[in-house]
C-alpha cells in the first residue's frame, strides 16, 4: 500500500521475516540517509508490516497488534531508534519482534590536514527488560531480549562494529539475566531499567557512514501466568562524538562531524575520571583507621 511520499514505501503482509527488510546494497550506498522499520507477531502466523523512507525529517512509526495481549512497536527518527514488544501467554505460544535500522553518510569539517582521527560514535541504549512466570511451574517461561548492533566506516576503507544483546528471562518463577556484548566496558545495571553506553571507534579523516539497528523479541510460553515485555521506545540514540582525552589537537579547526540528515556534532574530548595518587589513597585509608578506633572507643566509654 504506497504512502502520500514517494520515499516511503509500506508493505502489510500475513508472512513475517525476522530480519530487517531487505535493502539493495547500491540503493543504500547512494542514500545519505536511510530508515526502515519491522513489525510482526511470527508465531500466531499474524501481521507483519514493514516501512521504509529516505527522509530524515519523517519519522517511521510502526504498530502490530494481532492480539490485545500482543504488541509490536517500532520508532526510528533520524540518529534515534525505537522499539518495543509485549506479550503474554494465554493458551498459545506468543512471539513479537520488532526492528528497526538507521544509515546516515557523515563528514567531518575542521581538519584541514587530513589527519587520520581516532574518533568515537557513543551512543546510549535505554529502556527495560520485563520478564515473568508462574511459580513452580516448569511450562511457564518467558523471555525479554534486545540487541543492538552500530557499525562505523570511513572514506579511508576502514570498518569497525559493536554489537550486543541482554536478555532477561523467567522460568517457572525463578528470574535470570545474561549478556553477550562485544563493546569494553559494557555492564549491566540491577533491576529492569537498561542505561548503558555503547562506542563504536575508528580512524576516520575526512567521513563515512554510520549505520545501527536495535531490535526487541518478546515471548511468553504457552502456560499462563506468562509475560514479557521489551521497552526501548525511549532511545538508541547517538549522543556524542570524541576524541582521546589525551589527544593532540594542534593543527586542527573547530572539529564537527555533519550527517547526511542535517545533524551536526560538535567533536569534544573525552572525559577522564581521576586517578587518586598513592599518597591520597594512604591518607584516606589512614583516616578510615582513625576513625574506626574513635567509633569502637565511643562504644566502649558511652562517649569520648
Amino acid at each position: 500500500m504506497p504512502s502520500r511520499h514517494s520515499s516511503h514505501v509500506r508493505v502489510f503482509s500475513i508472512l513475517f521475516a525476522t530480519s530487517v527488510a531487505t535493502i539493495p546494497a547500491t540503493q543504500f550506498a547512494r542514500a545519505g540517509y536511510i530508515a526502515s522499520a519491522n513489525a510482526g507477531v511470527p508465531l500466531l502466523a499474524g501481521a507483519e508490516e514493514t516501512a521504509l523512507s529516505y527522509d530524515p525529517t519523517e519519522v517511521l512509526s510502526l504498530e502490530v497488534a494481532v492480539l490485545p495481549v500482543s504488541i509490536a512497536r517500532v520508532v526510528v527518527s533520524s540518529g534515534t531508534l525505537g522499539v518495543k514488544t509485549s506479550t503474554t501467554g494465554t493458551g498459545i505460544a506468543v512471539g513479537v519482534v520488532a526492528n528497526g535500522l538507521v544509515g546516515d553518510d557523515y563528514n567531518i569539517f575542521g581538519n584541514p590536514q587530513g589527519t587520520m582521527l581516532p574518533l568515537s560514535f557513543n551512543f546510549r541504549l535505554h529502556g527495560s527488560l520485563d520478564a515473568s512466570s508462574q511459580f513452580g511451574d516448569k511450562n511457564s517461561q518467558s523471555h525479554a531480549t534486545v540487541g543492538y548492533t552500530a557499525s562505523l566506516t570511513s572514506l579511508d576503507g576502514g570498518r569497525d562494529s559493536t554489537s550486543g544483546q541482554i536478555q532477561r528471562s523467567s522460568i517457572a518463577g525463578v528470574p535470570s539475566l545474561q549478556r553477550w556484548s562485544d563493546a569494553s566496558g559494557f555492564e549491566l545495571s540491577g533491576g529492569p531499567i537498561i542505561d548503558e553506553k555503547v562506542s563504536v571507534t575508528l580512524p576516520v579523516s575526512t567521513g563515512g557512514r554510520l549505520s545501527s539497528s536495535l531490535t526487541a523479541t518478546a515471548l511468553a510460553s504457552v502456560s499462563g501466568g506468562a509475560s514479557a515485555d521489551v521497552d526501548f521506545l525511549s532511545t538508541f540514540a547517538l549522543e556524542s562524538i570524541t576524541l582521546p582525552s589525551n589527544y593532540n589537537r594542534n593543527g586542527l579547526g573547530n572539529l564537527e562531524v555533519a550527517f547526511g540528515s542535517g545533524k551536526r556534532y560538535v567533536v569534544t574530548q573525552a572525559d577522564v575520571t581521576p586517578v587518586p595518587e598513592p599518597s591520597s589513597l594512604l591518607l584516606l585509608v589512614t583516616g578510615l583507621v582513625a576513625l574506626y578506633r574513635l567509633l569502637i572507643c565511643c562504644n566502649l566509654r558511652q562517649g569520648c
